[in-house]
């Protein structure tokens, strides 16, 4: 599978996520920027926890101590390799 196709099928999946989310959260009564917030921090939660679990399978293979769950949550170290990504998805993660 294309890189490329993969992002678009994970992007799509996180869009439909999150419209199903909003609709859900409306239909029982909280308002469309609530479940905008429960949407994204739905997003930063699974993201964080799978690239926690890549990092520290890293790290373990490396013989090294994986950093704790909750630290690594809130402050990741980027890892030492420099990965390439199209202008276009840099644009649209916020990189120059």
């Amino acid at each position: 599978m294309n890189k490329r196709l993969a992002t678009v099928i994970y992007l799509s999946l996180w869009l439909a996520v999150l419209a199903g989310v909003v609709f859900t959260a409306t239909q029982v009564g909280l308002s469309p920027y609530v479940a905008i917030v429960i949407a994204w921090l739905l997003f930063f939660l699974v993201n964080g926890t799978i690239a926690y679990i890549g990092r520290s399978r890293q790290l373990r293979q490396e013989a090294k101590q994986p950093p704790n769950y909750l630290l690594y949550l809130v402050c990741p170290r980027p890892l030492s390799t420099t990965v390439s990504v199209s202008r276009p998805m840099r644009i649209l993660l916020g990189k120059h």
